[in-house]
């Protein structure tokens, strides 16, 4: 055993230590410390060998651990390289983004200091447009994809958004959205006008209309207008329907067949040939929106579509409601306590009496103001042609 021993420091350059934990060499140079390496630790490892219950140690050479630094060396300044590209990609992308949101930024503050232009655009004047933007205002908000929940001071999704984050604000996306509602503009034309995909645009009017929908659902209630609100500011014409709560009536919009033989049916309207979706919409006497019925299909009975709407359940005793002949709810109109004005019905007759045509021009000339109101709507060029 001890003629083996004497053989191998012959051999090699060795430190014997008996009994004594090894110290692994180290070196201290300015930019390593190679005993810290897996570089130096493969080399150490390679150099150990035991002989009995002696341990040898073989330290890496001079130009193994040069070897070492120069390549731990050049992967330093390769990350290095690769951290000052991705810095520059990301203030690039930076400025190109910034560069995108120019446009639209721009059109923005235009609108701001210009009502006709505003009225233009979005059907509203500066300071409506604002308290629109206010009213609709949300905490927190995902693109459409996913079922949206009301909770309370906030409306979201329910599961995590996909996709990039949020590039806009709430203000600039219902800028958009009025744009496509008022102007009737193609996805694609408000994308090439702003710099933006057609994709965003879609989900961006989906998402608002869902959200608008929540909002004004939440205060239908309160959009029916007090009758002694309007008895304050009654117009001079109506001194002859001093308890008028609503003026009523019907409208329809056009959109696309479904595929289904079914819907195409219930659908289908008569008045307009066309498949339509229907909805009841009620004014105060100053032309004021008050009440506004969910889409229905375009087959309904006037008499079904305000049962299903809920009006009458919002309607007090004493009410004056004007409507058309085809809202025959009287008995409807009697549970609650409230009046109901339409034009007489012939029943046979040739012709009405004087007393019933004095009262159907009256009613006739008071009603006007809820068909204005219908016309009003016209006026948002999406409504001119066949929704989907």
């Amino acid at each position: 055993m001890n003629g083996s021993l004497e053989e191998h420091q012959r051999e090699l350059p060795t430190i014997i230590i008996e009994d004594e934990p090894i110290v692994e060499p180290r070196c201290n140079g300015d930019m390593v410390t190679p005993s810290t390496s897996n570089y130096l630790s493969s080399e150490l490892d390679e150099g150990k060998k035991s002989v009995g219950t002696q341990t040898t140690t073989c330290l890496p050479s001079t130009e193994n651990l040069m070897a070492i630094i120069e390549r731990l060396n050049n992967q330093i300044t390769d990350l290095k390289r690769k951290l000052s590209e991705a810095e520059n990609a990301k203030v690039d992308a930076q400025k190109a983004q910034a560069t995108s949101q120019l446009p639209l930024i721009m059109f923005e503050q235009q609108l701001k200091t210009n009502d006709e232009m505003c009225t233009f655009y979005t059907g509203f004047k500066v300071d409506q447009l604002q308290a629109v933007i206010s009213f609709a205002a949300v905490d927190k908000i995902h693109y459409w994809g996913n079922t949206l929940i009301n909770e309370p001071g906030r409306l979201e999704c329910s599961s995590k958004p996909q996709g990039r984050t949020r590039t806009y604000t709430q203000a600039q996306e219902l800028l958009l959205f009025f744009m496509r509602l008022r102007g009737g503009f193609l996805l694609d034309d408000i994308a090439y006008r702003f710099s933006l995909s057609p994709s965003y645009v879609s989900r961006m009017v989906l998402m608002w209309t869902q959200i608008l929908f929540k909002k004004f659902d939440s205060v239908r209630e309160y959009m029916f207008t007090p009758r002694h609100i309007i008895n304050k500011h009654l117009p001079a014409r109506f001194k002859k329907f001093k308890n008028i709560r609503v003026i009523i009536d019907c409208a329809e919009i056009r959109c696309e067949k479904s595929s289904s033989f079914e819907q195409q049916g219930n659908c289908y309207s008569e008045y307009k040939a066309h498949t339509t979706y229907k909805f009841l919409i009620g004014c105060t006497p100053n032309g004021g929106v008050s009440f506004v019925s969910n889409l229905m299909e375009g087959s309904i009975h006037d008499r079904a579509i305000v049962i299903e709407s809920g009006l009458v359940q919002l309607l007090e005793e004493g009410d004056l409601v004007l409507a058309d002949r085809g809202f025959t709810i009287r008995d409807l109109t009697d549970e609650k306590g409230a009046v109901l004005k339409i034009p007489a019905f012939l029943k046979g007759r040739d012709k009405l009496t004087p007393q019933e045509e004095m009262a159907t021009k009256e009613i006739a000339a008071n009603r006007i103001f809820v068909e204005h109101v219908v016309g009003r709507l016209r006026n948002f060029r999406i409504f001119q042609r066949v929704v989907p």
